[in-house]
């Protein structure tokens, strides 16, 4: 199932992250936008990584290589201990926050583009072909060889952004994505069956690579897009709670499955049982620091 959605989850962040953009700058000054970048996303990754990522590799430590001295002295391994940067073993690594970095250099390479697109819009508020947006994201493919650092394609990322900012953001085409969901719905299902039956009969090369994965992607994306503007286009307590927490959320949530991991595998629990138990612990651990960021964030925010 993983190798079913890792396709199009990533560039769907990013996409969306483009379409954010664009809404952001709808009520900020491009200066504006970049200094936002700076408090809402290299803030954020500088104390990510010295307080929340070292407890991933702290039980990688731990777990792979008999580590048994303490949480702090395991600073001088993550700082001063060079691998592949993936942490698996312990290590520098900047964990699930490469997105974050990614999304920050991404926001600032993008400003020349934006400033150009502001000046000279793409067509105004006039009709976008939906069969030029496909070909857009399907043409992601060709740049993912560039800027590719351990498998992850900046500038693949930076044209989805693109993507999101200035076609995906529009109205016309949110429209036309809402009327045509049930098209690129089907075009999804059915590469998702072909790519299954692929991968179920051992060719996972046809899985990865070629016009099929990115054809798979890419609708499956324009697909959610459009299911999303027709069914989640409202606001209420939940959806309005999930906006405020999800980039904490992702922060967070790595170093919570790590830890709780470390202690459920040592259970030696069938893997039926082990496997839902780290989820809901992981989840429930992910919450529970959630909130209690949340609380002293309010309470530091708060006039004495």
């Amino acid at each position: 199932m993983i190798n079913m959605i890792w396709p199009w989850f990533m560039p769907a962040l990013f996409t969306l992250a483009g379409v954010s953009a664009a809404f952001s700058l709808e009520r900020r000054t491009v200066g504006q936008f970049v200094r936002e970048r700076f408090t809402r996303l290299f803030v954020p990754l500088v104390l990510g990584i010295l307080l929340v990522i070292p407890v991933q590799t702290y039980y990688a430590e731990r777990f792979h290589n008999g580590y048994t001295g303490s949480y702090l002295a395991q600073y001088r391994l993550f700082f001063g201990k060079v691998t592949d940067l993936t942490g698996y073993t312990g290590g520098f690594t900047p964990g699930q926050l490469w997105f974050v970095l990614y999304l920050f250099v991404i926001s600032l390479a993008a400003v020349p583009v934006i400033q150009l697109i502001r000046r000279r819009p793409l067509a105004g508020k006039r009709p976008f072909p939906l069969a030029l947006v496909f070909t857009l994201g399907f043409a992601a493919m060709y740049v993912r060889p560039l800027l590719n650092i351990g498998g992850k394609s900046l500038a693949e990322y930076f044209w989805y952004f693109l993507l999101g900012y200035a076609f995906l953001s529009r109205d016309t085409v949110l429209d036309a994505l809402e009327r045509r969901r049930h098209l690129f719905g089907g075009i999804a299902f059915a590469l998702f069956v072909l790519l299954a039956v692929s991968l179920a009969a051992g060719n996972s090369g046809f899985c990865t690579s070629g016009e099929i994965f990115q054809a798979y992607a890419w609708s499956t994306i324009l697909f959610l897009t459009g299911w999303s503007k027709h069914r989640m286009n409202h606001t209420g307590p939940v959806t309005r709670y999930l906006a405020r927490s999800s980039f904490m959320f992702y922060v967070l949530h790595q170093s919570a499955l790590v830890l709780v991991a470390f202690y459920i595998v040592r259970m030696r629990l069938p893997l039926g049982a082990e496997i839902p138990l780290i989820i809901v612990a992981g989840y429930a651990l992910t919450f529970a620091a959630y909130e209690l960021w949340r609380r002293l964030a309010c309470k530091t925010a708060s006039p004495s």
